[in-house]
């Protein structure tokens, strides 16, 4: 079945130009006046010359809007519908259709080429309405009339503006301009891919559409029993796991196994598995260091199958092996996790690229790796002479000699949630030193030996404990969620305030200042509790 032949138009027609009015016009010859009147869009048509829109014609002080003049190639068509269907009808589309579907004789034909057009696209302008205005008045009346007696008077009362105006409006003629750009600015304003909008109860309420993935991490709280193995739903994923690597293994495509994720989830909880049998504590930042670089991304997925984590106490924001309570074993002492804020100091000035090769010099064993000789980057070890990469340490990994010295002779047989295998003295006077180290490091300033002194010989108050549900409690609890979603270098930076932060400030200053304890528990709801901490404690900065 052939095409039909479209019919044939001779395009031997008059051409037009055209003008696309910004309005809905209902009076032509009003329309008209508003672009100028007919003399002077016929000198635009000659020239090419910008069409000026104005909607008070009549007002000569208004800023217009400019035309821009663009040749084209469009066709004006004539269409001849029988009047009496045309009434019947609010569109000349309706009367067409009702023709095609009676068989009602209509012609359609070229009447023009329209090879020119002006077309209206820039903002207005700012505008003031000067009907209410004398000066506009005199000012139409003598010079835009030509009226020379008019404009003599109106040149004389002109001294009357070069007086000063204290208390009224200046009556002066509007700028020619007001904005001083004619085109809207595109600012290329884009919705955020991973949200969505959804109506609830009436609101319009910005939700994520990303999911999430739950990792199932186990956390526990001091009291609570250890775990020994991983959530029944990470075994039923590690089971998935092992059975499309044994068929992807079966099918002989090597390609697919090497790049499958669930072949990176074993081989990772492989190593964790290794990992965890040198110590039975790490600190997710240094298992990310070591891992390798193909399969750090899945570190933080991997981790639930095989530890656990605390809420708080001192093994927070580290990974205990499964079935390993260190609250039993004297040992644990070295594994302890003590975190350091530095004000002023962002946690992206404390990071350590783990892709960075780093030189064999560069590089350490731990303490608590000695046996398996597995070394780490030294920025990941606080020697007390060299600023460190991270603010997180485990207590045993330590080398500075002042810090040794408190946790060999400060250690104990009872192992308490604030304090753990070392004495409450010991771990305050601890965190004191090793603050003031930090802070010395990291602002490139010496450290005083006068000053260390002090720090030691100052006295440490008794042991206040947290109760469950305070707000330090949820505090370290937010730090450890499970549900994090931040990069795996965060994850180790300090969140957590020195539990010296535990005491109470006025205690502390009705012992040791007690004209400044008057003072200031009159004051206490004006000022904020760090302000107060650095008062009672010089010495800690």
């Amino acid at each position: 079945m052939t095409t039909p032949e479209a019919k044939k138009l001779n395009l031997d027609v008059p051409k037009y130009a055209s003008v696309e009015f910004p309005l809905v016009v209902k009076n032509v010859d009003r329309a008209i006046e508003m672009i100028g009147g007919e003399d002077s869009i016929s000198r635009s048509l000659l020239g090419s010359s910008q069409i000026q829109l104005k909607m008070r014609p009549e007002d000569p002080f208004e800023h217009p809007i400019h035309s821009a003049c663009l040749n084209t190639e469009n066709i004006l068509l004539e269409v001849k519908v029988p009047k009496s269907v045309l009434r019947k009808h609010a569109d000349l589309s309706s009367a067409l259709h009702e023709c095609q579907r009676n068989g009602i004789k209509y012609k359609v034909g070229v009447a023009a080429i329209l090879n020119k057009s002006f077309r209206f696209r820039e903002l207005s302008d700012f505008q003031i309405v000067t009907k209410n205005s004398k000066f506009a008045d005199e000012f139409e009346k003598s010079l835009l009339n030509g009226d020379l007696e008019e404009i003599k008077q109106f040149s004389a009362g002109l001294d009357h503006y070069t007086q000063p105006f204290p208390d009224e409006s200046l009556d002066l003629p509007p700028p020619p301009r007001f904005a001083r750009t004619n085109v809207p600015f595109s600012y290329q304003y884009m919705g955020n891919p991973v949200t969505s909008y959804i109506n609830e109860h009436g609101e319009i309420a910005v939700t994520s559409k990303r999911q999430r993935a739950k990792l199932w991490t186990i956390f526990i709280d001091w009291d609570d029993p250890v775990p020994v193995d991983c959530n029944d739903e990470l075994k039923n994923q590690k089971l998935a796991a092992e059975q499309e690597v044994r068929l992807l293994r079966e099918s002989g495509n090597e390609r697919l196994l090497q790049s499958s994720n669930s072949n990176f989830l074993l081989e990772s909880i492989s190593l964790l598995n290794d990992l965890f049998q040198l110590k039975p504590i790490w600190l997710r930042r240094h298992l990310h260091w070591i891992f390798p670089k193909h399969l750090r991304g899945i570190l933080k997925s991997a981790l639930p199958f095989v530890a656990y984590s605390s809420r708080k106490g001192p093994w927070r924001q580290s990974y205990v092996r499964f079935g390993y309570d260190p609250r039993t074993d004297p040992n644990a002492v070295n594994y302890q996790v003590e975190s350091f804020r530095i004000l002023g100091v962002s946690t992206d000035e404390v990071r350590l690229d783990p892709d960075i090769q780093l030189a064999e010099d560069n590089l350490v064993v731990p303490l608590t790796l000695q046996s398996s000789g597995q070394n780490l980057p030294r920025q990941f070890i606080f020697d007390g002479e060299s600023t460190p990469g991270t603010t997180s340490f485990h207590l045993g990994d330590i080398l500075d000699p002042d810090i040794r010295s408190i946790i060999e002779t400060g250690k104990s047989t009872v192992c308490t949630e604030s304090s753990g295998w070392l004495t409450w003295p010991a771990i305050c006077l601890l965190q004191s030193v090793m603050r003031y180290k930090i802070n010395c490091l990291f602002k490139n300033e010496p450290i005083v030996p006068s000053k260390l002194e002090k720090i030691k010989n100052k006295p440490v108050y008794p042991e206040q404990r947290t109760e469950k549900g305070s707000d330090e409690s949820e505090d370290a609890e937010n730090d450890n969620d499970e549900d994090d979603d931040e990069d795996d270098e965060d994850d180790e930076e300090p969140a957590v305030l020195n539990s010296q932060a535990k005491h109470d400030v006025f205690t502390r200053l009705r012992l040791f200042n007690p004209e400044a304890y008057q003072e200031l528990s009159k004051l206490s709801g004006f000022l904020k509790q760090e302000d107060l901490m650095d008062l009672a404690s010089p010495g800690l900065e």
